[in-house]
């Protein structure tokens, strides 16, 4: 049976060419969510191939190598005494390219070194980096002391490991920009230089400013009250020169450190020190005294000694030129065949008798002749036998006299350092030729150089190289494992917390304030990890007030926590600066540690009516009482007023010398011996009983864990429950805590009672424009006695204002 279809009325479509569907948009958040899932991935794949790979890196750039040579350049690692010394966000941005290590960590850098056999030598390079607007802090006598130390700590232990000629100690510059670099650079086996460098070992000397006369000019009085007549810091304002007493212990303050300064540099460079003759290059300008006028000139053919000619009667007038008789016997001489004349390099050439004429004529002077004649061949004349056993012939520049060959002999290595300060600067040739330096030579030839990417650039002998800073990371990280280890062994620990006091003492809560420094004090004894406090001190004085409160801290800390309190002197420690440790129970000072200055001084100025006039301003003045009166700035002291001025100067002086008697359980008259203002050297003041001990902040270091031993063992022997005791002979762990513990930015949010504190807590401090001000100004005019040591030109002045 078929089906039929009925037909439909709608009429048939046409056929044609067969056309594309209409488009479709996709699913968008399909899309989407498959775009996010691999955007994801592939952030999340990169993020962990970066840190994979930098971890690599790190890891690579910590490996310490056998054979490591550690590198420094000292100008880019430069020495702080305290971390951070200006803290926060602008702090961090101030230093810029460059980085920095406190003195604490780079003697422990050095100590890590002498004792790793993956290390086998020390470079480093004291050439200024040249790093513009950068501040880098300038390396104090004290500092470099305890720099050279560890050096030879280094040096020893390397000897006893490798041999003389197993490790390498090479200390390289361009030129040398202060002579403390130099002295740094005399603890090095080798020192380099390049040609055209110098050496500025001039000795130690000053030179400060007084202002009296600018002041009497201006119309402003200054009225000093001062007890003790060293004391002298207002004497630039009241004096036009150095008063004799201040003369005097300046005279032997500065000749302390300069024995020092010589000993040391003679006592490094005594087995290869040469003869101060080679001081005397041929092109130097030397005056030769003749007597009898007569003048050696030595004929030479082919450059070996033919005949020595006497020249008599020489009377030279600067106007008429040579005289007849001695033009005929140099025509003579030239006639003859002889030669007057060689070259620098010490061979005879042909010269023309005409010439040797014309250029007599033109100096006119036959001294010149003389003199070039002995410069050319001094060597020559040496050998010959004068005619005249009376003849004699000094050497002679300007003041300074350098002795014969015979003189040299008996003269010791400091003896010879003394007579090459005389004659300085030294150039480079000149330091090579007496033994001052080994080599003279590039930089690039000594220092390891590379690619900036290589982790560890080769040395020229294909050693691997490690810049200081990176292994001081790298050993950091091995040290911290390794006493973990201890400990968890049972090993006995001392903790010592570290607090520092540097640069003028002020009042208030700046970086290095009298509050901060308090609290610093207050936090470390009340810690109970904390078994000794390690009190830094690079201080030369400042606010009385300030000093009172650290002094107060001091004491607390020891009395209230029964901890002991030891002081390290760093630069200088004088006047306020050594108030505020006399209670600590031991004071250890590096020998060219500047302390001392046990006095009182301070200075009010008075502006005259005359300073009124110079500047066009009056002043109208209302006062209901004279206290108010002399308070001004406008009246002089007198009377009462003044009687009582100076009463407050004496009593502070009375209580500086009881806080002393009583810190260092000395009577009356051994403090007087040291006091009223006298400033010493560290071995100056530890024969005076000022400080107990010679030694940088690591012999503190280990006085105080030997204290903290020992008061361990006092308390066991009273105490009633038995504690582990330290057993003799095996060395304790030692852990450093640093106070004041900075503090997060969180805290600083939390803890800050206004905008003030938190913009303070950024910047760095709450110096105010006066502070800053007095920076700036103190840049130029502090420290006078440490730029001398250093060889710059600088005038400077004292910091302290009362103590």
């Amino acid at each position: 049976m078929s089906s039929h279809t009925p037909p439909s009325d709608t009429p048939p479509r046409p056929q044609g060419p067969r056309q594309a569907p209409p488009f479709a948009w996709p699913n968008l958040q399909q899309t989407g969510f498959v775009a996010r899932r691999i955007l994801y991935a592939g952030v999340i794949g990169y993020t962990f191939w970066s840190w994979w790979e930098q971890r690599k890196r790190t890891k690579e750039a910590l490996k310490i190598y056998p054979d490591t040579i550690l590198t420094w350049k000292l100008d880019r690692t430069y020495i702080t005494e305290a971390q951070n010394q200006r803290t926060g966000l602008l702090g961090a941005l101030s230093r810029g390219a460059l980085s920095s290590l406190t003195l604490f960590d780079a003697v422990r850098i050095l100590k890590w070194a002498k004792d790793d056999d993956r290390v086998r030598g020390l470079v480093v390079d004291l050439s200024s980096s040249g790093v513009p607007g950068t501040a880098r802090p300038q390396l104090g006598f004290a500092q470099v002391q305890e720099l050279r130390d560890a050096i030879h700590e280094f040096k020893e232990a390397k000897q006893n490991k490798f041999g003389n000629v197993g490790y390498k100690l090479v200390a390289c510059t361009d030129t040398f920009d202060s002579q403390l670099l130099y002295y740094l650079a005399t603890a090095f086996d080798e020192v380099c230089m390049e040609p055209v460098g110098s050496l500025p070992i001039f000795g130690v000397g000053m030179a400060q400013p007084f202002l009296r006369r600018l002041l009497d000019r201006l119309g402003i009085v200054v009225r000093a009250s001062a007890v003790g007549e060293y004391k002298s810091v207002h004497s630039m304002f009241t004096s036009t020169d150095f008063p004799h007493p201040q003369k005097e212990n300046l005279t032997q303050l500065l000749a302390s450190l300069n024995d020092q300064l010589t000993t040391g540099i003679a006592t490094a460079r005594a087995k290869v020190l040469k003869s101060i003759s080679n001081l005397l290059p041929a092109s130097s300008v030397k005056v030769v005294e003749m007597v009898q006028d007569q003048v050696r000139v030595v004929s030479l053919m082919e450059g070996d000694v033919d005949g020595l000619q006497i020249l008599e009667d020489l009377h030279v007038e600067s106007e008429t030129g040579w005289p007849q008789k001695v033009v005929e016997r140099v025509k003579a001489v030239g006639d003859e065949g002889g030669q007057v004349l060689i070259t620098e390099q010490g061979k005879a050439v042909p010269e023309d008798v005409g010439r040797v004429l014309k250029q007599a004529k033109e100096t006119k002077k036959a001294a010149d002749m003389a003199q070039k004649a002995y410069e050319d061949t001094k060597k020559a004349v040496a050998k010959a036998q004068p005619p005249n056993g009376d003849e004699k012939q000094k050497v002679a520049t300007d003041e300074s006299q350098l002795p014969t060959e015979k003189e040299e002999k008996d003269m010791s290595a400091v003896e010879k350092v003394k007579t090459l300060m005389d004659n300085a600067p030294l150039t480079s040739t000149e330091s090579l030729t007496t033994g001052l330096i080994d080599k003279q030579t590039y930089k690039h030839h000594t220092y390891p150089q590379g690619h900036r990417k290589e982790h560890h650039r080769r040395t020229h002998e294909g050693q691997p190289s490690m810049p200081l800073s990176r292994y001081f990371i790298a050993r950091t990280a091995e040290e911290e494992v390794a006493d973990t280890l201890k400990i968890a062994a049972g090993s006995d620990k001392v903790t010592v917390g570290l607090v520092y006091l540097v640069g003028t003492i002020v009042r208030g809560d700046g970086t290095f304030g009298s509050n901060e420094v308090a609290r610093a004090l207050g936090e470390c004894a009340a810690d109970k990890d904390v078994d000794v406090v390690l009190f830094r001190i690079d201080s030369g004085g400042g606010d009385a007030v300030a000093t009172e409160t650290i002094w107060e801290a001091v004491k607390h800390a020891q009395e209230v926590s029964g901890k002991p309190v030891i002081a390290s002197y760093g630069n200088m420690a004088a006047s306020g600066g050594y108030y505020c440790t006399a209670p600590c129970q031991k004071i250890i000072a590096n020998p060219g540690t500047i302390t001392g200055s046990i006095g009182v001084a301070s200075a009010r100025p008075v502006i005259t009516r005359k300073f009124q006039d110079n500047v066009g301003v009056t002043f109208g003045e209302i006062y209901t009482t004279k206290g108010a009166q002399f308070q001004s700035l406008l009246h002089d002291l007198r009377g009462n007023a003044l009687r009582r001025y100076h009463g407050q100067t004496a009593s502070l002086y009375e209580t500086f010398r009881q806080r002393v008697m009583d810190g260092r359980q000395l009577s009356l008259d051994q403090v007087e011996r040291a006091a009223r203002g006298r400033v010493w050297t560290g071995v100056q003041a530890l024969g005076l009983g000022l400080v107990d001990q010679l030694g940088g902040i690591w012999n503190a270091v280990d006085v105080a864990v030997d204290t903290s031993l020992q008061n361990r063992k006092e308390k066991a022997k009273t105490s009633l429950i038995k504690k582990i005791v330290h057993k003799e002979g095996e060395k304790p762990v030692v852990l450093f805590k640093v106070f004041p513990r900075p503090k997060s930015f969180w805290e600083v949010l939390t803890e800050a009672e206004g905008l003030e504190d938190v913009f303070a807590e950024i910047g760095g401090g709450r110096e105010g424009l006066a502070e800053i001000l007095e920076q700036a100004v103190g840049g130029v005019v502090k420290k006078q006695i440490e730029s001398a040591i250093g060889g710059q030109d600088s005038l400077e002045m004292e910091e302290d204002v009362i103590w």
